[in-house]
């Protein structure tokens, strides 16, 4: 007969033994370990490291590499390359004019050493300049040989000179030479009241001028034309 709880009252046993192995099938049963019971230690057994063998297939090397998609080979084709750009030192140049210059070969002296300081296309010229050069002087002697008799008299009074070379005035002494006329007719008196027989010669002197390319920062440059006796300047 059914009781409160639903379970179903056995009273024989052959009707337990039916009846409680269909109660069994349908109740969740829990086994507990008895308190006094010893559980016996577990023993951690170490792990054996796995090694991995790795096996290359050698039909994979003969495989061709892959070719690229179209999207890869676009992308190829419109990637900007950046320019390179190739920075060279320059330097930089004015234009330098050297004047007064008296002689052509002095020029080209000027012109070698400047030169040699990265100076460049040169152009040596007459100018409208002129120069007055007044020359003291003693002779012409009728021989090279007098003349220097004469110039070592001179020296013994301190008084020496340097020869003249060209047709006008060859084997004469000249004792100095100005710009300025007075002054070389005060020299010419002086030297005949000593008794020296002197005289005066007059040379008109075209000049000429030296222009080139010259580096902007060359120190070295307005160094050696100064050490010649001149000036550079800045072309018009």
């Amino acid at each position: 007969m059914p009781a409160n709880n639903g379970i179903t009252k056995i009273s024989s046993s052959t009707e337990m033994s039916a009846s409680g192995l269909a109660l069994l099938s349908e109740v969740e049963v829990e086994l507990k370990t008895p308190v006094d019971e010893q559980v016996e230690p577990i023993t951690v057994v170490e792990s054996i490291p796995v090694v991995k063998e790795s096996f290359l297939d050698k039909s994979l090397i003969t495989q061709e590499p892959a070719e690229p998609s179209k999207l890869e080979q676009a992308l190829e084709i419109v990637t900007p390359q950046s320019p390179k750009t190739l920075v060279r030192e320059t330097t930089a140049f004015q234009c330098g004019a050297v004047h007064g210059i008296k002689t052509i070969d002095a020029a080209n002296r000027l012109k070698t050493k400047l030169a040699e300081l990265k100076a460049k296309n040169f152009v040596i010229a007459t100018s409208d300049q002129v120069s007055n050069k007044y020359w003291v002087y003693l002779g012409p002697y009728r021989t090279k040989q007098e003349a220097i008799d004469v110039n070592a008299k001179l020296r013994e009074r301190n008084r020496e000179g340097y020869f003249f070379s060209n047709n006008e005035v060859r084997n004469s002494i000249s004792l100095g030479v100005f710009s300025s006329a007075v002054n070389a007719q005060r020299l010419q008196a002086r030297l005949n009241e000593l008794g020296y027989r002197t005289k005066t010669w007059h040379q008109l002197l075209t000049l000429f001028v030296l222009t080139a390319d010259v580096p902007i920062d060359a120190f070295l440059v307005s160094k050696a034309v100064i050490t010649d006796g001149y000036m550079i300047q800045t072309c018009n």
